[in-house]
């Protein structure tokens, strides 16, 4: 009796391995895939480009520096119907999966940070979807040579929890060049409000926590301290987050407006987990508080204050704190961003 392999007619008693080797070959490795757990390919170099024998497998992509991973066309290489690629980056490297000339794939990002991974589903001849696993949020894919004004460093374990981290630190007006978003720690602090005669500067605003940055050029503003009697200007990172700047002599209602702690009010001023603003040393002629307290930050692995109202003596603000004017119409202190995402 005549049955096909493969679209081709054979006999029963024939020696299937003999006369349909490649289709016997296909066959015993497809079994091998559903009985026992997939193989791995892998791979340590820059650049790789898949191949027919990665269908079912889990290829590992291991590098300290980026990497591309091709994605070739089916003229070059026949992939069946329905062909699934897998991969996993282990590597501390960006890898991102290049399609060839005429080869399309949907879905993003198609970046893998480390400890990521995903599967290609070919859906058409030439056209693959991409599907992440999932694991939590990914971070952002930063393209460092094209941002400005930053100063980037890799923080390694800062928090004992085995989580190292990129740092990216903002003391003057730049740009953060995002080409895949993700998940990253902000620390946006504005410029403290100069000292008045008798009374010292607010601290700028503080403003932290876990933001999702959007895939574009991001505009960095790092507010000045303020003039005598003056706010300190605001920093902002692009639409993400911003943080008004500090002035002396303001009401606790407009404290809440998201602006900086006044002097003559002084005292302490927490508005909630994630805004905070330093109040000026009070004079003996207004009798303010004398609890110019900032807010201590561990984003950079340090812990440093920011946001501390103007004190009765110090001079101008600390720059790149947010630190308040000192009474006697100093100048305050200038903001900084910072932003870190896991690596």
């Amino acid at each position: 009796m005549a049955v096909t392999a493969a679209g081709t007619p054979y006999v029963e008693s024939s020696d299937l391995v003999a006369n349909y080797p490649g289709d016997s070959l296909a066959l015993a490795n497809r079994v091998d895939q559903v009985m026992q757990a997939p193989t791995q390919n892998a791979q340590t170099g820059t650049a790789y480009t898949a191949v027919l024998l990665d269908a079912g497998k889990t290829v590992t992509r291991s590098n300290a520096a980026a990497s591309t991973h091709t994605i070739p066309a089916q003229a070059t290489i026949a992939w069946a119907a329905n062909t699934q690629l897998n991969f996993l980056n282990i590597g501390a490297g960006i890898v991102t999966i290049t399609p060839a000339a005429t080869v399309t794939i949907n879905g993003t990002p198609l970046t893998l940070a480390t400890s990521k991974g995903g599967s290609l589903v070919r859906t058409a001849s030439n056209v693959w979807t991409f599907i992440p696993f999932l694991g939590g949020p990914s971070s952002p894919v930063v393209n460092e040579g094209g941002s400005t004004g930053v100063t980037f460093s890799t923080l390694t374990n800062p928090d004992g929890d085995g989580i190292n981290y990129r740092l990216a630190v903002w003391n003057a007006s730049g740009t953060l060049v995002v080409t895949a978003p993700g998940l990253a720690q902000l620390l946006v602090v504005a410029g403290g409000g100069g000292g008045g005669s008798f009374t010292g500067g607010g601290g700028g605003c503080v403003r932290w926590g876990s933001f999702v940055i959007p895939a574009a050029t991001q505009t960095v503003t790092i507010g000045a301290g303020g003039a005598a009697n003056t706010p300190g200007g605001n920093s902002i990172l692009g639409s993400v987050l911003r943080s008004g700047g500090g002035a002396p002599g303001e009401s606790i209602a407009d404290r809440f407006s998201g602006v900086g702690g006044g002097g003559s009010p002084g005292g302490y001023n927490k508005l909630t987990t994630d805004l905070h603003a330093g109040g000026g040393q009070g004079g003996t002629v207004y009798g303010g508080a004398d609890q110019p307290t900032g807010i201590l930050n561990l984003i950079t692995g340090s812990s440093i204050e920011y946001g501390a109202g103007g004190r009765g003596t110090g001079g101008a603000g600390t720059a790149n704190r947010g630190r308040g004017g000192a009474t006697g119409s100093f100048i305050g202190g200038s903001g900084v961003v910072i932003a870190r995402w896991e690596i």
